[in-house]
């Protein structure tokens, strides 16, 4: 979104894609009235496409962000299937099958 903004900010500085107040008008038109009038088109064109672009851009990384973490045991962290179980099984494993050496 960063990206998009700093785009959209860009093409519409004044004199780059648009110059509102027409030319015409730009000479009697302060520094003031000509910022505000594009703060006010950056604004509506903001309000108008930021979802869609969000979107659009959700889209292209969805198959890059983490997926969901595993669910846990019914006895969660300190139960019997939670990682700290699953730790203390493997010890008792490994203890055993060196005892049996």
């Amino acid at each position: 979104m960063f990206v998009y903004a700093f785009l959209l900010f860009f093409v519409l500085t004044p004199g780059i894609l648009v110059t509102l107040p027409p030319r015409s008008l730009v000479k009697h038109s302060s520094k003031m009235v000509i910022a505000a009038v594009h703060a006010a088109i950056f604004a509506i064109v903001w309000t108008l496409t930021h979802k869609m672009v969000w979107r659009a851009s959700s889209h292209m990384f969805e198959g890059l962000t983490p997926s969901e973490p595993e669910p846990q045991g019914d006895k969660g962290d300190s139960g019997e299937f939670g990682p700290k179980g699953k730790r203390k099984q493997m010890l008792q494993n490994k203890k055993s099958t060196m005892n049996n050496t």
